[in-house]
Formats: structure tokens, C-alpha cells, sequence
């Protein structure tokens, strides 16, 4: 080691800043090599972290104090009243919706049943089977 020292001394002085310009550019080299890692190392942090947030179970993950739950028990939720002071209670009546299917037809309209004939020669099949006509049951 002591040898490269006196080797460095002897040199021409141009050829010894060469070679100190070069120790630093790669001095810089390797740093910006480490701060890209870094870089590279927390946009991955960043992007999970922003992943578990916003992913279909975030909900699961973080509980945010800002909105209330809906489970919390009425005990923990609410404060008992002082004695003497009454409290009212009011009853709501409950939501039901609209009954899926079609309305019923008015029953004062008028009904007419009527039935179609076929002629008895397009009563059998093109086979000879006699047909049976829909909405009949024997």
C-alpha cells in the first residue's frame, strides 16, 4: 500500500486530478445506485400500502374512528338517563316493500271464457297420433 502511495506522489499532477475526478464520478455512481434502490424499495412500501387501503377488504383492515359502527352494542353506545328525567320513545313503523309479481286484474271486470275449435281432420298428427289440446288434462 505504501508503494501505490509513492507511486501516486511520482505521477504528473494532471494524470493525479484524473484520478481523483474518477474516485469521485464513482463515488456518485455508487450513490445514485444506493438512492435508486431506495427509491424503488419505498415506491413499493408506497404502492402496498395504497393496495391494502383501497383493495376490496381495506374495510377489514383499518377501523376508522371518524364514522361510528353499526354493531356497537345500545349499552355502550348510548348513556343510561339520570332517574327522574323521562325519555321519549317513538315508534317507527317498519319499511316493507313492493310485493315482487303482477297486480291482480280488478274482479269487476267481465270474464269471458271462450274456446276455440279446430276442424276434426287437423286434430291428428302427420304420424296418426291423435293431438290433445293444450291446457286440457285427461
Amino acid at each position: 500500500m505504501l508503494n501505490t502511495a509513492l507511486q501516486f506522489e511520482t505521477l504528473n499532477p494532471e494524470v493525479l486530478s484524473y484520478i481523483r475526478k474518477l474516485e469521485t464520478d464513482n463515488k456518485r455512481i455508487i450513490e445514485l445506485e444506493s438512492f435508486k434502490h431506495k427509491y424503488y424499495e419505498l415506491n413499493e412500501r408506497y404502492d402496498l400500502l395504497i393496495y391494502k387501503r383501497f383493495c376490496r377488504s381495506a374495510e377489514e383492515l383499518l377501523s376508522d374512528d371518524k364514522q361510528q359502527s353499526l354493531f356497537v352494542e345500545e349499552t355502550e353506545q348510548t348513556e343510561l338517563p339520570e332517574e327522574g328525567i323521562e325519555t321519549e320513545k317513538q315508534k317507527i313503523k317498519s319499511y316493507t316493500g313492493k310485493k315482487p309479481g303482477r297486480k291482480p286484474l280488478d274482479p269487476n271486470l267481465r270474464r269471458v271464457e271462450e274456446i276455440v275449435d279446430i276442424p276434426e281432420d287437423e286434430k291428428t298428427c302427420a304420424c296418426g297420433e291423435k293431438m290433445t289440446r293444450i291446457g286440457e288434462e285427461t
